[in-house]
């Protein structure tokens, strides 16, 4: 009987010993779980701190989808520009590229998915790119789109528009002014008119040259600021000169509307 007890407490004991032995070492395991795991999150967030720092700093605005299309990261700048960033891709592209060919581009997999979308007085271009998670196209990643504001580039686009058609317009005026007195010179012929008339005819011609020589200089101005070789040239302006110029060339617009039209130049600017 006595063996029997000893034999049982023995047993227990031992087994005692090895629940303490193993609840020692569940816990060492548990702690070294713990520790990789807080490593892991840490560096997670590490990474993530780095990606929106990245993001932050771009000129442009940035948001991305995942390969489940919905939203996984983006910029403040793309949310001060457009205002409302979608969750998912779709919704992204029916709120900002139905009316821009975005969404259609998008759907037959075009090779650039692209737009111009307008937002109080703002024009942003936008550009979607599809994206992997390597060089081959079969581990598909996300897409990316791409916010830039193009306000001043589509404004100073309009505006270069306008002047070459302006000149363009100004051109037509005095190539008809000298193509009339060279008709009428041709036509009269010298001997017809007195000397002081053709000499007027002669200065207006020579006149107008001057003009279209200007509007031409203007174009290669415009040209020379367009890549970006422009250097400022001031001179001096004889305004009275400048006015009398105008009056003639604007005389027969006056005479045919039955205006009279006179210049009138201050001694100080004659």
């Amino acid at each position: 009987m006595e063996i029997f007890l000893y034999i049982v407490i023995s047993v227990v004991s031992t087994m005692l010993v090895m629940m303490l032995v193993f609840r020692s070492l569940m816990r060492k395991f548990s702690e070294k779980k713990d520790q990789e795991f807080l490593r892991t999150v840490n560096q997670i967030a590490n990474e993530r701190a780095e990606a929106n720092a990245i993001l932050a700093s771009l000129s442009i605005g940035i948001v991305a989808y995942g390969s489940d299309h919905r939203l996984i990261a983006t910029n403040d700048l793309a949310k001060e520009m457009l205002g409302n960033i979608p969750d998912t891709i779709d919704a992204f592209l029916n709120q900002y590229g139905s009316d821009n060919g975005m969404r259609a581009s998008f759907l037959i997999r075009a090779s650039e998915v692209s737009g111009i979308y307008e937002r109080e007085n703002s024009v942003y271009q936008l550009r979607c790119e599809p994206r992997h998670l390597d060089d081959s196209s079969s581990r598909f990643a996300g897409h990316v789109i791409m916010i830039q504001d193009v306000t001043e580039a589509t404004r100073l686009e309009e505006e270069r528009r306008a002047f070459v058609a302006n000149v363009s317009h100004e051109l037509k005026t005095p190539l008809t002014t000298i193509k009339s007195y060279t008709e009428t010179l041709l036509d009269w012929g010298l001997k017809e008119k007195d000397k002081q008339a053709v000499h007027k005819d002669l200065s207006r011609i020579y006149e107008d040259s001057l003009r279209m020589e200007s509007l031409i200089a203007d174009l290669l101005l415009l040209s020379s600021i367009d890549s970006k070789a422009h250097y400022m040239k001031a001179k001096v302006q004889d305004m009275g000169s400048l006015c009398r110029q105008v009056t003639e060339r604007l005389r027969p617009s006056a005479e045919d509307k039955k205006l009279q039209f006179e210049c009138m130049v201050l001694p100080a600017l004659a």
